[in-house]
């Protein structure tokens, strides 16, 4: 583990461990679905859905694209999170009082919404970048799920401070982003600055990465990208003859 990976993942202990005392307390309902049909409960279960067809319509359209675009990360990171974020909501409803019917409708709902999540997630892990995938996923499903929680349930209400409350999701995030790959830094640099910055070298080193990463069964294309890169190094002076005899 590098030096940011064990940062990232003591301050995400130490955040978690946090929102145990800092996190809203458990409430009783009089009327839990009273709570679905108010503004914000509303707007937040609406929300939900609509990002989850989005995010199908997105993944439809971004079939081809590699294992490290963003876009079709962003999309399976919504469907999970978002189908996770609602069924966790159901399951809350089915242990309030709630009359048999209700309570079947809700056990569908449920069993539906987990196995959309379990699918999504199983494709997901096979058809993205995992270092890029999950700590973005674990972002946006603990976003959702704190902003479900305030819009829905009503959590706002037992938070003792609101500031604290705020910045444990801050470090939760931060800590998720310093212990992944993740560089939001390198996605939004412009190609212009790429182009202007990197060097034949880094662009055969670039051009080998993504060979091993979309065609790891293509051993020449794999050799040629490999003999490209060490020939443009060998020529700037960024490979040494005498590390590669070593």
């Amino acid at each position: 583990y590098t030096k940011s990976m064990q940062v990232g993942t003591w301050v995400l202990v130490f955040a978690i461990v946090s929102l145990v005392d800092i996190g809203p307390k458990d409430q009783t309902f009089a009327d839990p679905l009273a709570l679905l049909m108010t503004l914000p409960g509303g707007i937040a279960m609406i929300s939900q859905l609509v990002l989850m067809i989005l995010s199908v319509i997105a993944i439809a359209a971004l079939r081809s694209a590699p294992p490290s675009s963003i876009p079709k990360i962003l999309a399976f990171a919504f469907l999970v999170a978002t189908s996770t974020v609602i069924s966790a909501s159901v399951g809350k409803l089915m242990q309030m009082d709630l009359g048999p019917d209700l309570r079947i409708l809700c056990l569908i709902v449920y069993l539906t919404l987990g196995a959309i999540s379990f699918v999504a997630a199983a494709v997901a892990a096979a058809e993205t970048d995992g270092s890029t995938y999950l700590p973005v996923r674990s972002c946006v499903q603990l976003l959702l799920n704190a902003a479900t929680g305030l819009a829905v349930w009503q959590d706002w209400k037992t938070v003792s401070s609101r500031t604290a409350y705020a910045c444990v999701y801050v470090l939760i995030v931060l800590g998720v982003y310093e212990v992944s790959s993740f560089d939001v830094a390198h996605i939004f640099s412009t190609n212009s600055h790429v182009k202007t910055s990197e060097t034949k070298f880094s662009k055969a080193a670039r051009h080998l990465s993504v060979v091993w990463e979309e065609e790891p069964a293509d051993q020449k294309a794999a050799c040629d990208a490999l003999r490209n890169m060490l020939a443009n190094g060998l020529r700037s002076g960024d490979v040494k003859a005498k590390d590669l005899l070593e």
